[in-house]
């Protein structure tokens, strides 16, 4: 287990970051007829989510340790990729329930829900919001770990080259 890993409590975040890419994509594959503008955070959520993965493997590379700005960085990454799956799970359950519901009322279907279905086309419900608050979440930190990643590399550097060089004559 790299510093890293042990920073966050031991959380593995390369495997669950990879978890919940793949939901994310088998949930869009499994639902094309999206809510408008969902299809889209979902693929937000996707790329972004692959980039703080990549961003996490740099950070476990160099085993920053003692930074608690990256360390607050990172739990903070952990608890927005616990809401983005718990957000896929809340729209995964609801799509289900819909497909029941919608083969067992079909008939009803044309009489009372039309509007319904006009309405979840085009107004955003708790997850759609839920999502979008997830993604700028993960927007967010996916730009704030590279910076704070840059500073700690930069501060060793000029650490390592202003160190006494062991028997070097004046």
């Amino acid at each position: 287990m790299t510093g890293v890993e042990l920073l966050v409590g031991g959380w593995f975040a390369s495997p669950v970051i990879k978890s919940v890419v793949e939901k994310a994509q088998n949930y869009l594959s499994a639902n094309y007829e999206l809510q408008k503008g969902t299809q889209e955070l979902v693929e937000t959520l996707t790329r972004t989510l692959l980039l703080c993965q990549a961003t996490v493997k740099e950070a476990e590379k160099r085993t920053i340790i003692n930074n608690p700005a990256l360390a607050d960085l990172l739990r903070r990454l952990k608890l927005a990729v616990y809401d983005a799956e718990d957000v896929l799970d809340n729209m995964e359950a609801k799509s289900i329930k819909e497909k029941v519901q919608g083969k067992n009322k079909v008939s009803k279907l044309f009489a009372s829900s039309s509007l319904s279905g006009l309405k979840n086309m085009f107004l955003p419900d708790d997850n759609h919001k839920s999502l979008k608050k997830v993604v700028d979440q993960l927007n967010q930190l996916s730009t704030d770990i590279p910076k704070i990643l840059n500073l700690s590399e930069n501060f060793s550097e000029s650490q390592r080259s202003e160190a006494p060089r062991g028997s070097e004559a004046p």
